[in-house]
This record gives structure tokens, C-alpha cells and sequence, in this order.
């Protein structure tokens, strides 16, 4: 097989996984729930739960209808199947006259008012079932239908959808007065944290209306500390060429002073004494011009005479 098509393949069941696996929040109890397309049997869902570092839902102290109701009603766009498995089963038969008592993996005790109408029906009377084969071998486990109000029980080895969870437990506590300390999963006024359980850790909700200006007064803050600090910087820059030019001046001593002062006055002496020689030069010129047009002038008259 060509590596390109390789590539492709792996990155076609990447897409499909992805898009199979569905994370849901609630918004009352800080859980976060997992669920996927794939229908495992009970012991596989159970398994691939764990693998996703969460475990089969749970949902103990609560009645059928309580727990149709919290069920039914979870947010996001994601739509449970009719029936999926729940995080409980029947114990191991104890002898063989006697079952164990229904309960969630957490061996807390399942309600007798958790179950539907006439529910448990398969592994509830042994009276009845045991002679047969089936219910010596069988185990049964929790199963939620979603047209009922309350608990199934159904066949473990059987291929059902299942919900996963796991519970968002914070590690410090609020002391924000103003508002409630919320999991991460949990909703802050309303908006769904975007992180799930990943933190684990307890958010602090600011007041409704208050969290915009919160923002707003944080960004004006630190605006206003940039612009401190721009100005001192300026400060210092000016402070510092100041300080150079002043060490400059007094770096120059009185001698180098009165010399540059005598230059100038000597350049100006000679720049006059050049003027004065150039004009002294012009003069005699100027005289002579004057008689040889006297010459020229008596010369014409005496020729006219």
C-alpha cells in the first residue's frame, strides 16, 4: 500500500473518531459527560470509559423521573439515543438462594423508586428463574430508556450505547463575594467555560454586569502604567544628555577658552587688513584712469582748435 494512502486512511478513522466522541456539560453539578456513536456491551463500555479517564454515568438520590428529566435535559446539540447504559449492575450471585443488592459502581445503592414501572423483571425473583439456564449464567446491568421514567435492567453482554462522566472538583475556594465559586465545567453567568474539567479547579464568577467593566478597568490600568513609563523613560533620556553636555562644558579649561577667543580675534584682524589692501590697490588705479582721460580730453581739443 502506497504511503500517501496510508496517510489518508489514518487520517480518515482520525476524523471519524473524532467526530464519533461528544463532550457534554452540565450546568448544575459540575459533570462533564462523554459520549460516542459505538455500542459496547456493558463490561466494554465500562472499560472504554476508564480508558477516557472517566466512568459510567451515575446518578444516585435520585428518582426515575429526577433522573429522566436531568438526562433528557443536558445542553449542547448533542441527542442521546432512546437507551444506553448507566454505571450500574447486579452483583455476583453471593450463594445460590441470594443476590446482592442493585448498585451504582461506586457500590452506592440504587433507589427502589429509581426503577420504571415493574422494573427489575429479569434478575429480580429467583423463585422464578432459577431452574433456567439462562438466568445461572446471565448478568444483568443498568440500562436507561428514555421513554420510561426510570431504570432497566437488561443483559450485560448485550451491544447498547453508554454515557461516560466524570465530576469537576474544585481544589481551592472563591473569595470573590460578589459571585459563586463554579467548576469547570459549570456555566458562569450563563457562558459554558471553554477548558471542560481540563483545570479541575475552582473558577470565581464575577457578578452579572460587572464583567465588562472588570475588563475595561484592567485594560485602563495597564494602559495607564505603559504611559507612567514612557514618560520617565523620556525623563531620564533628557536628564542624561543634559548631565553630558554640562560635563562637556566643564571639561574645557580657561586656557583652551582665551586661545579660541585670540583665534577669532586674529582671523578677524587679518580679514580686515586684506580688505584694506585691496582697497588701498584700487585707489592709484583709479587716479590714473582719471589723467589719461584728462590726456585724451586735451589731445581732442587741440586737434579741433
Amino acid at each position: 500500500m502506497e504511503p500517501a494512502l496510508k496517510h489518508c486512511i489514518a487520517l480518515l478513522l482520525i476524523i471519524s473518531y473524532v467526530d464519533s466522541v461528544h463532550w457534554i456539560n452540565s450546568t448544575s453539578d459540575g459533570r462533564q459527560f462523554l459520549f460516542t456513536n459505538e455500542k459496547k456491551s456493558w463490561t466494554e463500555a465500562k472499560e472504554f470509559c476508564e480508558e477516557h479517564n472517566t466512568t459510567l454515568v451515575e446518578l444516585p438520590h435520585k428518582s426515575g423521573s429526577q433522573m429522566k428529566e436531568y438526562l433528557i435535559n443536558l445542553p449542547g446539540e448533542v441527542s442521546l439515543p432512546h437507551e444506553f447504559w448507566l454505571g450500574g449492575q447486579n452483583p455476583t450471585r453471593k450463594s445460590e438462594k441470594k443476590w446482592g443488592q442493585w448498585s451504582w459502581l461506586s457500590n452506592e445503592p440504587i433507589q427502589e423508586d429509581a426503577w420504571a414501572l415493574n422494573e427489575p423483571n429479569n434478575a429480580r425473583d429467583y423463585l422464578y428463574f432459577h431452574e433456567t439456564k439462562a438466568y445461572k449464567n446471565t448478568t444483568y446491568c443498568i440500562l436507561f430508556n428514555k421513554g420510561e421514567n426510570g431504570l432497566w435492567d437488561h443483559k450485560c453482554a448485550d451491544e447498547k450505547h453508554f454515557l461516560c462522566e466524570k465530576t469537576c472538583k474544585p481544589k481551592k475556594s472563591c473569595s470573590n463575594k460578589g459571585g459563586s465559586c463554579n467548576f469547570s465545567a459549570v456555566s458562569c453567568n450563563g457562558t459554558i467555560l471553554p477548558n471542560g474539567c481540563e483545570g479541575n479547579d475552582c473558577h470565581c464568577c464575577i457578578p452579572p454586569g460587572s464583567y465588562t467593566g472588570a475588563i475595561i478597568g484592567s485594560i485602563g490600568a495597564i494602559l495607564l502604567i505603559l504611559v507612567l513609563i514612557f514618560i520617565v523613560i523620556i525623563f531620564l533620556k533628557k536628564r542624561k544628555s543634559k548631565d553630558q553636555q554640562e560635563q562637556s562644558l566643564a571639561n574645557l579649561s580657561p586656557q583652551q577658552s582665551g586661545h579660541g577667543m585670540g583665534s577669532r580675534h586674529d582671523s578677524e584682524n587679518s580679514l580686515y587688513g586684506v580688505v584694506m589692501e585691496k582697497s588701498e590697490a584700487q585707489v592709484p588705479n583709479r587716479g590714473s584712469q582719471y589723467v589719461s582721460e584728462n590726456s585724451l580730453y586735451g589731445a581732442t581739443v587741440g586737434r579741433d582748435a
